[in-house]
């Protein structure tokens, strides 16, 4: 395949990718807990560029009569480096807060700072979340919307007995019932946040090497974290995408106009 074409096809695929990760940004700037992702992209492959330099040409001749000049080079001098083409490297998210929404609600529960809520679901597997709308199931168990327990530090899920008439989480997301303490949420930090795994639904796994330690993040109740993402500034990479796009196209059909030249003008007999 042409170099040119190739360079311009893998460019419009990474400005593809960069256009969806936006749209998906745009699409969730309702949705609670949610973190702006951007894709980070680097060169396909890189060759090395040389200039050959000649100091002797000779003229061999043939028994059959033909002349041919020899290339002898004694030197040579890079020139640089040339590209073919951008890829996606991955994926990249940005752990930043989002803005308060107060909603009064006392299960609501926003976090400020680095960490997270630490979820488990019905078979013991644990996740992690920003997503702070929790509901009381009818055992009075505390789940978030996909059904999963919220936990305390001890590793047990929270309960609130029945009857409660006045629930409050401090700060530091100790949960108070009538006064009585019900317990401490656990919320956890990670070195390394951008190698956590995406399972969807704002939630997060950590790998089996990613060591957990407690998070000095606050808990404001009857608040919701807003996504941490800037319409404005959204849109502005959009276009750029787009405009991105849309030149790499450019140069792909100029890239295929002059190749069909070549193969149909370029050296065709002439009478």
């Amino acid at each position: 395949m042409s170099r040119g074409l190739y360079t311009a096809a893998s460019a419009m695929v990474a400005d593809a990718e960069r256009f969806e990760a936006i749209s998906n940004n745009l699409a969730n700037i309702n949705t609670h807990g949610f973190k702006r992702q951007q894709t980070v992209h680097h060169d396909f492959e890189v060759g090395l560029l040389r200039r050959m330099q000649a100091s002797q040409m000779g003229v061999r001749q043939h028994r059959e009569g033909l002349a041919e000049a020899l290339y002898r080079p004694d030197s040579d001098q890079t020139l640089g480096q040339l590209g073919t083409g951008s890829l996606v490297q991955e994926t990249w998210t940005d752990f930043s807060d989002g803005g308060l929404e107060q909603t009064e609600a006392p299960l609501d529960l926003a976090l400020q700072g680095e960490g997270f809520y630490v979820l488990s679901s019905e078979a013991g597997e644990t996740f992690l979340s920003r997503n702070g709308a929790f509901t009381q199931d009818n055992e009075g168990f505390v789940r978030n919307p996909a059904g999963l327990y919220l936990l305390n530090q001890n590793g047990s899920p929270l309960q609130i007995p029945a009857g409660v008439s006045r629930l409050v989480v401090s700060q530091n997301g100790e949960v108070f019932a009538d006064g009585v303490s019900l317990g401490t949420l656990q919320r956890v930090r990670y070195a390394e946040p951008q190698r956590l795994l995406h399972r969807g639904g704002q939630l997060f796994q950590a790998l089996p090497q990613q060591e957990a330690q407690p998070a000095e993040t606050r808990v404001h109740q009857g608040y919701l974290e807003r996504a941490n993402v800037d319409v404005a500034s959204e849109m502005v990479q959009m276009i750029s995408a787009m405009r991105a796009y849309q030149i790499s196209q450019k140069a792909l059909q100029t890239e295929d106009d002059m190749t069909g030249r070549l193969i149909n003008e370029v050296g065709r007999a002439t009478v």
